[in-house]
């Protein structure tokens, strides 16, 4: 018989918690399709800092009324992905996150001749991501290479965070330490190398929507008051064709 227990709902509240608004992460062009003339790494990061709200599209099942005999039936017929995505931003003085949207609608169409840009070179993707609370690390090997192999040996990029630099590997790998002592630098050869590591790793989504051929629509107004002392904020409305649930991958801080 299911009933509500308070020890059960706090053990299932320990085992999966709870998801929360505030944490959370915008990327455009997650693929690498995104417009380079708008997304590097340095607005991407504006974006993050100054992004105040964001939703995750509605996901709905187009259907209609079907009578074969008696009592009428709701049928689907198909996946509606309608409405747009309202992303709002606390705005700089130099209003750099709408002179931003407003630089891509350009390449839309172009304010001066009217032209029409190609659909797929201003087109691009958005992941919304939400994540948990929970730090996460992961144990990886630093495959430290083989010493006695021939030739140059690179050490791996997580072994060289750990300390193994090349240098430090042709060092040991010398039958004579004497001979490439100038090329250890200084408290090298105190670095302890495990076998593996626990390191630091941004955490997995729990939630992602990936929308599809995302365009800005519509900017809208900021209207000011002598009046107020309320912040800015830039709301951009952005179309898309159609968004499927995803996860990326983590990435190694």
């Amino acid at each position: 018989m299911f009933g509500f227990n308070v020890q059960n709902f706090i053990a299932g509240i320990k085992k999966h918690g709870v998801a929360q608004r505030n944490r959370y992460e915008i990327q455009f062009g997650a693929y690498g399709d995104s417009p380079r003339f708008v997304f590097n790494k340095e607005n991407t990061e504006l974006l993050n800092q100054r992004l105040e709200t964001v939703s995750f599209p509605a996901s709905t099942i187009g259907s209609k009324g079907h009578v074969l005999q008696g009592i009428e039936r709701e049928m689907p017929y198909g996946r509606i992905y309608e409405g747009d995505v309202t992303l709002s931003f606390l705005e700089t003085y130099e209003y750099n996150i709408r002179k931003l949207f407003t630089e891509w609608q350009e390449k839309i169409i172009d304010s001066t001749n009217y032209t029409h840009g190609y659909y797929n070179d201003y087109v691009t993707s958005l992941d919304i991501s939400s994540f948990p609370i929970t730090k996460q690390t992961k144990e990886i090997s630093l495959d430290i290479p083989n010493l006695n192999r021939e030739g140059p040996i690179r050490p791996t990029p997580l072994a060289a965070a750990a300390g193994l630099t090349e240098n430090v590997v042709n060092f040991l790998r010398k039958k004579d330490p004497a001979e490439s002592t100038s090329l250890i630098p200084p408290g090298a050869l105190d670095i302890k190398l495990p076998d593996q590591v626990n390191i630091p790793i941004n955490p997995l989504p729990s939630y992602q929507v990936r929308l599809i051929q995302v365009f800005p629509k519509r900017i809208n107004e900021i209207q000011l008051s002598a009046g107020s002392e309320e912040l800015v904020k830039t709301e951009i409305v952005l179309s898309f064709r159609k968004w499927e649930i995803g996860v990326s991958e983590p990435n190694i801080t």
